[in-house]
């Protein structure tokens, strides 16, 4: 039997079924959601299981998007790259197969400065350092 949902790759190593409030939305829709349970940035050959399937979307990562990637899903629609940053893209390739591209842009610049903030606080205060020693006793 041939499934004729329609498959949203959700690559991104930071989502999971709770960032999604809605999903039920998503399978009356006959959309099947399919989740990095790794929490690891994906590899191409995991990618590769998925040639031929009916994947329309990508929630993406960190991972590469070359042309070669990109071409193993004939019926994609959309990317959607969870941050701002899409020079792992294939920019040239979505705009030849009028792939929509979408970005977080406003959503993560205020977190990514407190986060650089926090890290460098921590290697001048080398909380890394106390917290091993501590736990070293």
């Amino acid at each position: 039997m041939i499934s004729n949902k329609r498959i949203i790759l959700i690559n991104s190593e930071t989502f999971d079924k709770r960032n999604f409030y809605n999903l039920k939305s998503f399978v009356r829709n006959n959309f099947q959601l399919v989740f990095n349970k790794n929490y690891k940035k994906i590899s191409s050959n995991y990618l590769n299981k998925f040639k031929n399937k009916n994947v329309v979307g990508i929630i993406a990562g960190l991972e590469n998007y070359d042309k070669k990637i990109i071409n193993l899903f004939e019926n994609l629609e959309i990317i959607s790259r969870f941050g701002i940053g899409i020079d792992n893209l294939d920019q040239e390739e979505l705009k030849k197969r009028k792939i929509i591209l979408k970005t977080t842009n406003n959503s993560t610049p205020y977190s990514t400065a407190e986060y650089a903030f926090s890290l460098t606080t921590s290697l001048l205060r080398k909380i890394f350092i106390n917290h091993y020693n501590l736990k070293k006793k």
